[in-house]
C-alpha cells in the first residue's frame, strides 16, 4: 500500500490531503516532499504506526488521526515539533495514554478520547 502512494511526492504543491480509510497504511514517508501541506485527514488508517515523517511539515495546521488505533505515545511524539499544528483529532486512538497528551502537544486543541 505504501508504494502505491508514491506518486504524491511529486505533487509538491498539495496543501490538504484526505487519505481516510487507508487501512493497510503503515507509514508516510510518500509525503515526505509535501512541504506546503496544511490539512492531512488520516482517519480510519488503523495500520498506520509511523509518523516520523511528518516531522518536517512545518505548515501543516490540522491533522486528523481518529480511529488511527495502532498509534501509540511513543509514535505521535514527532508531532510535537511541528510549529503550525494546531488542531489534532485522536478520537479512537486508544493507545495514546491521556497523561501523555499534554507533554506532547502542548496548549494545542486536541479532540481525544476519554476512554
Amino acid at each position: 500500500m505504501d508504494d502505491d502512494l508514491k506518486f504524491l511526492g511529486k505533487m509538491s504543491a498539495l496543501r490538504k490531503l484526505n487519505l481516510t480509510g487507508l487501512k493497510q497504511l503503515t507509514n508516510l514517508n510518500p509525503l515526505i516532499d509535501l512541504n506546503l501541506l496544511e490539512i492531512l485527514i488520516l482517519r480510519g488508517c488503523t495500520s498506520l504506526l509511523n509518523l516520523s515523517s511528518l516531522y518536517h511539515l512545518n505548515l501543516l495546521e490540522i491533522l486528523d488521526l481518529g480511529q488511527c488505533t495502532k498509534l501509540t505515545s511513543q509514535s505521535v511524539q514527532p508531532l510535537s515539533s511541528l510549529p503550525s499544528l494546531r488542531k489534532i483529532n485522536l478520537v479512537g486512538c486508544y493507545k495514546i495514554r491521556v497523561e501523555q497528551r499534554e507533554p506532547i502537544f502542548g496548549k494545542r486543541l486536541v479532540t481525544y478520547s476519554k476512554t
